[in-house]
């Protein structure tokens, strides 16, 4: 295998400003960083999906239902698309990222409800 020679004078250009030395700007300073975009557009899919049951608190899903009784959406990453449970798309969307083996239930009892606040992580699966 053959190394890459490297003009060690060259500017190093960061990924995300392509200028030299320059790392971006904080998500604050400037606007938020793609990752948020991701969240931001996924909490707008899941409140389109959604039927708010103002007796429950429930977020009811109402687009496609695994035959399991749980949500289903379908997602992007850099691979390409895959299939997501409703609640752990909401949970990663609103609240943030599952750990690894992490599982998401719904505290409600409710399989098809996506509402954060009704979403917990209880517990690492075996």
């Amino acid at each position: 295998m053959r190394e890459e020679s490297k003009d060690l004078f060259a500017p190093i250009l960061h990924p995300d400003t392509e200028s030299p030395n320059h790392a971006p700007a904080k998500a604050h300073e400037t606007h938020a960083p793609m990752e948020t975009h991701k969240h931001a557009r996924t909490r707008q899919r899941i409140l389109a999906s959604v039927n708010k049951d103002p007796d429950s608190g429930c977020w009811v899903w109402r687009r496609q239902i695994s035959n399991t009784g749980y949500g289903r959406i379908t997602l992007s990453d850099g691979d390409g698309t895959y299939m997501e449970s409703s609640h752990r798309a909401s949970f990663t969307a609103f609240v943030g990222p599952i750990p690894e083996a992490g599982v998401i239930r719904q505290a409600c009892g409710n399989r098809l409800c996506v509402n954060p606040d009704h979403l917990e992580l209880v517990a690492d699966r075996v």
